[in-house]
């Protein structure tokens, strides 16, 4: 109220139900799915994402909420495992990107097919991810700052969406897991990596 917000957006609202429907078509054995939220993530966010997975009815999987502290994923692998998910979503979080490789290494120690909101997380050893090219977002930040100091007012610029997506699988970390990734999925990726 009375001020602007401005800046570059993750897509973070339009992408949650994206990342679920492609989580289920990696994984359509998974009846049981984990949603991970973080204790410090904004409420704003977590709503977001409960909002994004309740159209998973009518994919017939039962969801479960799984919310620690980031520096409790041992804890969250544990209820994870006692909720009896097959597959777990791991939604946009700031919080949970300086823990790639622990977050990567308890879903492959799990066996879970995991979906992720950047390709890092693939890159890494992740199942997959789905989410804004990283690259594309730095390349906008640039762009806005170089319009404020060409003159252009802050409060004044719109919010930027980004306006490309990337679903990256990781081959290998599938059939370490035993996952075999149906082919038409396969063919919808962006990238493989091998």
């Amino acid at each position: 109220p009375g001020g602007n917000a401005t800046g570059i957006s993750t897509g973070f609202s339009n992408i949650v139900s994206k990342q679920y429907s492609l989580l289920a078509a990696l994984a359509p054995k998974s009846r049981r799915v984990a949603v991970l939220l973080t204790t410090n993530m904004p409420p704003r966010e977590e709503e977001t994402v409960r909002r994004g997975i309740a159209p998973a009815s009518a994919l017939d999987r039962d969801i479960s909420f799984v919310k620690k502290h980031p520096s409790e994923l041992q804890q969250a692998f544990e209820e994870i495992t006692r909720t009896g998910a097959e597959a777990l979503l791991v939604p946009v979080n700031s919080f949970l990107i300086t823990r790639t490789s622990e977050l990567v290494a308890l879903a492959a120690a799990h066996r879970l097919p995991t979906l992720y909101w950047r390709r890092e997380f693939a890159d890494a050893g992740g199942l997959a991810a789905y989410g804004p090219r990283t690259a594309d977002g730095y390349r906008m930040a640039g762009a806005y700052a170089a319009r404020i100091l060409a003159g252009e007012k802050p409060g004044e610029l719109p919010i930027v969406m980004p306006m490309r997506f990337e679903f990256v699988i990781n081959a290998k970390a599938a059939a370490e897991i035993g996952l075999e990734i149906p082919p038409m999925t396969l063919a919808i990726a962006d990238e493989v990596i091998e």
